[in-house]
């Protein structure tokens, strides 16, 4: 694949507190500060609180940080006291710049955090490609990966994730987002075969350059 075209894509920015005494491993984080536009979804509405991201410092598939789309809605709350907090379901989002009718390689993984029925909607291009992760659908504490082949058709895509299910601040974890794009290469006939180069094949052909997916 090409060059990534998404920011913070692995949640690494910006760095968890672990000091915190009442946490330890997590924080929560606005739109300004994580690179992904966040807003209040799944009937939550909070008009006079910051929409914001719950990132973890824990095992996570890239670095040392993921994410959770219904996590939060406030820091330095008291261990077993969600009574303000619970219900913190976000749609997270980027403008992805792309090339009409060109294809992408889009993957993320997703990870339960309990066996309910929590979820995740993964949207491109504002409706062309939609497919919700169900949290019992899925083994639970493993990351599964999700992979695509996706067309722009436009010079801008709309790329998000949003949090479903029950509001209990239990949602599925979310990591190493990426969009990169796809080269088809051209095809060459040798002897009436068909051949798509890679790398290292340019034998009559415009092959992908290196570090390119196909």
């Amino acid at each position: 694949s090409g060059a990534e075209l998404v920011n913070n894509g692995d949640f690494e920015t910006p760095v968890t507190d672990t000091n915190n005494p009442t946490t330890g491993y997590w924080d929560i984080f606005n739109s300004t500060q994580t690179g992904w536009t966040t807003i209040w979804t799944n009937g939550v509405s909070l008009p006079a609180v910051i929409p914001v991201l719950q990132l973890w410092h824990a095992t996570a598939v890239s670095g040392s940080q993921f994410a959770e789309l219904d996590g939060n809605r406030y820091q330095n709350v008291p261990s077993g006291d969600n009574s303000n907090n619970d219900g913190a379901s976000v749609k997270i989002a980027q403008d992805i710049a792309t090339v009409s009718g060109k294809d992408y390689n889009v993957t993320f993984y997703t990870k339960p955090r309990s066996s309910s029925t929590d979820n995740i909607t993964f949207n491109w291009n504002t409706g062309a490609y939609v497919v919700t992760f169900v949290s019992n659908s899925q083994p639970q504490g493993v990351w599964t990966l999700h992979n695509y082949t996706l067309r722009a058709t436009s010079a801008v895509t709309h790329l998000s994730f949003a949090d479903g299910g029950p509001l209990d601040a239990l949602g599925m974890f979310l990591d190493k987002v990426s969009v990169k794009e796809k080269c088809a290469g051209s095809t060459d006939t040798i002897t009436g075969i068909s051949i798509t180069p890679e790398s290292t094949h340019t034998i009559g052909g415009t092959a992908c350059p290196a570090g390119y997916n196909k």
